[in-house]
């Protein structure tokens, strides 16, 4: 049940999509779980580069905009990751099976660029601290690589 709604609200599928649990979502934030695998990116030997708490925290946020456009009625959007405006890492490498408590709550929002302020904490104990800034394409608009 829980990967059905995942996948509802996030485009991410596969080794990609790191969240295991939604614990909360608003229209303004979101705390979700997941657990460190081998199989995500950014992990080698034993263990995850702190780096990817920052997807982890984007993808926290694509789960308040994905549960905003499905409210809407208008399907869930793909965002992009445009800026890494401020991180702050306090873990090294995090070992595999770690349960890591992310979290997010949208900061600015001007058309479709937005600003969220999150973070990640394991054993509650502060991990990483992440400002993302985020494009989302609207209605009919393709992304262009």
């Amino acid at each position: 049940m829980q990967r059905a709604l995942l996948e509802k609200y996030l485009p991410h599928r596969g080794n990609m999509l790191l969240i295991d649990d939604i614990v909360r979502v608003d229209e303004a934030s979101a705390v979700t779980k997941a657990t460190v695998k081998n199989s995500w990116p950014l992990f080698a030997k034993g263990h995850a580069s702190p780096f990817v708490l920052i997807e982890l925290v984007a993808q926290t946020a694509g789960i308040i905009e994905g549960r905003m456009e499905l409210t809407r009625n208008s399907g869930a959007t793909k965002g992009f990751i445009v800026g890494i405006k401020n991180t702050e890492f306090f873990v090294g490498n995090i070992p595999e099976n770690t349960i890591v408590t992310a979290f997010c709550e949208k900061g600015f929002e001007f058309d479709n660029y937005m600003q969220f302020n999150g973070g990640a904490e394991i054993d509650g104990e502060k991990a990483a601290q992440v400002v993302i800034q985020v494009i989302s394409l609207k209605d009919g608009q393709e992304a262009v690589l």
